[in-house]
């Protein structure tokens, strides 16, 4: 379903047509050489990021990284970076419906997605986290409005996201029963 929900999201973007594991015909015809060159082609220090969490003293962290990665180095030379299509928000909406199975529950959604310059700072970050606070606020004050009054709604979920580093997803969620 994920699979299919972006396919019809980002038609023109890689994120439309690539499967996190692989499709099942990728993975079927995976040889052993063609993984190692991907992990060699892929897999080196500067595509890596290493995040360090805790309450620990500089020094100690800074050792235990030369420890564990100082041998981490690149192999062979890296693939040439291809430009990417970008993620555009359709010109008009467009439906799309899915079914799997018998139907259990509904789910709506509106989704707009637009372009997202891939340049990383303090001050983006800072309005995405202050973003996405406020969207939790008033994703739980509806929520609480469908929990007390009685609704053919069960659940509202509102979610902004980064699909991609250079991709901005908005994403409004509807749910309830499928007799409603």
């Amino acid at each position: 379903f994920t699979q299919e929900r972006m396919g019809f999201a980002y038609p023109d973007h890689p994120l439309g047509d690539r499967f996190v594991a692989g499709t099942p015909r990728s993975v079927d015809s995976a040889k052993a050489e063609g993984l190692r060159s991907f992990y060699h082609r892929w897999y080196r220090p500067e595509n890596a990021v290493l995040a360090v969490v805790g309450n620990f003293p500089p020094e100690q962290i800074s050792a235990q990284i030369q420890q564990h990665f100082a041998s981490f180095r690149a192999t062979g030379a890296p693939s040439p970076r291809r430009p990417r299509p970008v993620a555009a928000n359709p010109a008009k909406p467009r439906l799309h419906w899915t079914q799997i199975g018998p139907i259990k529950s509904f789910n709506f959604e509106i989704m707009h997605t637009r372009p997202e310059p891939s340049v990383d700072s303090v001050e983006r970050r800072k309005h995405f986290i202050t973003t996405q606070v406020v969207l939790a606020i008033i994703q739980s004050r509806l929520n609480r409005k469908v929990l007390l009054a009685p609704s053919e709604v069960e659940k509202i979920v509102i979610v902004m996201d980064n699909p991609a580093r250079d991709v901005a997803e908005l994403t409004l969620g509807i749910s309830g029963r499928p007799e409603h």
